[in-house]
């Protein structure tokens, strides 16, 4: 009897330790088995109404065009791959019947948010509109806003060699942490211990009330990790954002200081030719040399002098250049943030004037 309890309390803690490797294991793996090199995935949200137009003798206009109902529309893409994809066509097509379908404008969210890459944007005809992505890099994503006047929803469309396009409920967690996979090993163990000791001890309908719990306790607990596999995904991403721009403001000051040497070198180049010119000049009329060697110095110093004042103008110009770019670009992104903010204002205006009205 003693050898049959020790057996019997061995098997209800071995088998469910075993079990919850084994999940472990395959839920660690399987997903890497199974992920594509070059994929592409995309969300569609919406269409919903964003503004109708439900009294008497009120006229929605955007851009100069009547609209009696808005519609909005986001479409999120994204590489969910392991490759970075160049010239990405993707493609929106609207299956509807109306004629007088629009699309109103299209505003884009991208990430990163700066130094994204170039979106390039077309209108093949009334009901689809095409966006090509000159790079994008893997976790690179563009959520696209779209303002219709009907509420037809858009099918997603893409092509390229290798590619593999992905339609998805939500945004996937891009990423998988490791230690996600104790926090699953220690849930299945604890809930295969607690399952088998309450069907053990309880009667069947203790063993019936306290699985529900168990099944309350197993959702509570995976809810948990997924929302913190969620949280830390979200912190790697923004990590690993401002690392890339990092090493791009690493290169760029590498790539100055290259220049700078190479101008440099070609400067000294110069000069060293210059000095072996007079080396042979003076070899060859060691009399004359010695009778003007003072007006030669004169001539060198100021001619070094001269290359040190242009490489320093240069400079300079370069500085100014750089800086009224970049003032001009702030400028450019000031006034579309105005305008953008002007006409976020005049919508919401009128909506809140239609709401007074209603």
């Amino acid at each position: 009897m003693p050898q049959d309890s020790s057996k019997s309390l061995r098997d209800t803690l071995l088998i469910p330790i075993v079990v919850g490797i084994v999940i472990a294991i395959a839920t660690y793996f399987l997903p890497k088995l199974f992920e594509k090199g070059r994929e592409v995935s995309y969300t569609v949200d919406g269409p919903t109404t964003y503004i109708t137009q439900q009294m008497q003798g009120v006229v929605v206009t955007v851009n100069g065009t009547p609209v009696p109902t808005l519609f909005i529309t986001r479409v999120r893409i994204w590489n969910s791959g392991k490759d970075a994809l160049e010239n990405l066509p993707v493609l929106l097509f609207f299956p509807t019947g109306s004629k007088d379908f629009k699309v109103l404008s299209a505003a884009h969210e991208t990430q990163p948010e700066h130094e994204f890459g170039k979106v390039a944007e077309e209108a093949p005809d009334y009901q689809s509109r095409k966006y090509t992505y000159q790079l994008l890099n893997p976790n690179d994503a563009d959520t696209i806003t779209l303002l219709t006047n009907d509420p037809a929803r858009p099918s997603v469309y893409s092509k390229a060699e290798g590619l593999r396009t992905k339609a998805v409920a939500r945004a996937e967690n891009r990423g998988f942490e490791r230690w996600s996979v104790f926090l699953t090993l220690a849930a299945n163990i604890a809930a295969a211990l607690l399952a088998i000791v309450f069907f053990r001890v309880s009667s069947q309908k203790e063993a019936e009330r306290r699985a529900r719990k168990l099944e309350e306790l197993r959702s509570e607990i995976a809810h948990r990790i997924a929302a913190e596999e969620a949280h830390l995904a979200r912190q790697r991403d923004d990590l690993e954002e401002k690392l890339r721009h990092r090493e791009k403001d690493l290169d760029n000051r590498e790539a100055q200081v290259a220049r700078r040497q190479d101008e440099a070198d070609e400067a000294a180049d110069k000069l060293k030719q210059r000095a072996i010119e007079l080396e042979d000049r003076a070899m060859m009329q060691e009399a004359e040399f010695q009778q003007r060697k003072a007006a030669g110095e004169a001539i060198l110093v100021a001619e070094r002098a001269k290359a040190e004042e242009k490489r320093q103008q240069r400079e300079m110009e370069l500085q100014d250049r750089a800086m009224m770019q970049e003032a001009e670009f702030q400028q450019r992104k000031a006034a579309a943030e105005a305008q953008l903010a002007t006409e976020r204002a005049e919508i919401d205006e009128k909506l809140r004037q239609l709401r007074k009205q209603t």
